[in-house]
């Protein structure tokens, strides 16, 4: 069955208008993302498609107009999920697609609101360490759960590359083909013998979700043997919306402990990795 997971709970269903395409060669879903009141494009959020039982088949990135194209592998009953920076992550409604049926979508997101619970003047520090401070960052820090990497350890030993930012972190494990940019960050523990993928936040939106690799038919045998195994190692959407010299601070989660609510629940059973930009925190 669909449902909702906790950080999304109240975020009302978005409207999902299908409209029939001409080209009917391959079982597609094709659409845009824009904002709800501008309905101008929405620019890099990330579309998942997901089955009633949680499991992203596949993502994409919308371009500078907006659009995404997802393939659906068979007739069964999928929803839609977006995820923006500045926006609250969308469901659409449930949807199935018959064989050899090419569709499209709009999917229309709201601006995440700033709630204020009266005028209170409050003098805090600026700059990284005080945007890091307000998105308790610090505060999680000393209940000590997670493993981090603060802006003066970026600063002692400035990353050369992504995969860098995340190099020899405690909980998590990188596969990485030899020679090659391209990674995927993957648990260090197993969930039931299951090789795991823990959920990527960056600036408070949920850009993977964390699973178990059972799902999807992958061995943790498999997974180890895909490095420097010849398999390809597929690059992840969400790389592509950070830059390794932008990154503030990192949290790694290696289990559901001290998790925040934003990536708690169904959203990471395999842990979290939370990844702080240093144009949001500045700005926060």
């Amino acid at each position: 069955m669909f449902g909702r997971r906790p950080i999304v709970s109240l975020v009302p269903v978005a409207a999902l208008a299908f409209w029939p395409a001409s080209d009917a060669r391959a079982q597609v879903i094709q659409g845009v993302v824009v904002d709800e009141v501008s309905e101008r494009p929405i620019q890099e959020a990330v579309v998942e498609l997901i089955t009633a039982d949680e499991r992203v088949l596949s993502q994409d990135v919308t371009d500078i107009n907006g659009w995404f194209s997802l393939k659906v592998p068979d007739d069964e009953m999928y929803q839609l999920h977006a995820g923006g920076l500045g926006y609250i992550p969308t469901f659409s409604t449930a949807f199935s697609l018959q064989p050899g049926q090419t569709v499209g979508a709009q999917l229309r997101m709201q601006v995440s609101p700033v709630q204020l619970s009266g005028i209170e003047a409050v003098v805090e520090g600026g700059g990284i360490e005080g945007g890091l401070e307000r998105v308790g960052f610090y505060e999680r820090q000393t209940r000590g759960f997670g493993q981090v990497r603060t802006p003066e350890d970026f600063e002692a030993n400035p990353p050369l590359d992504l995969g860098d930012v995340f190099r020899g972190m405690n909980g998590i494990k990188l596969v990485q083909q030899s020679a090659l940019a391209d990674f995927d960050i993957l648990s260090a523990r197993r969930v039931f013998g299951d090789a795991c993928r823990p959920s990527i936040s960056i600036d408070h939106v949920v850009v993977q979700r964390g699973k178990r690799f059972s799902r999807l038919g992958v061995s943790a045998g498999d997974l180890e043997r895909s490095v420097g195994g010849g398999r390809e190692v597929q690059r992840s959407f969400w790389q592509d919306l950070v830059s390794p010299h932008e990154v503030a601070a990192i949290e790694v989660y290696a289990g559901q402990g001290g998790l925040p609510y934003w990536v708690s629940g169904d959203v990471s059973p395999c842990g979290a990795v939370l990844i702080w930009s240093k144009g949001y925190i500045e700005t926060s």
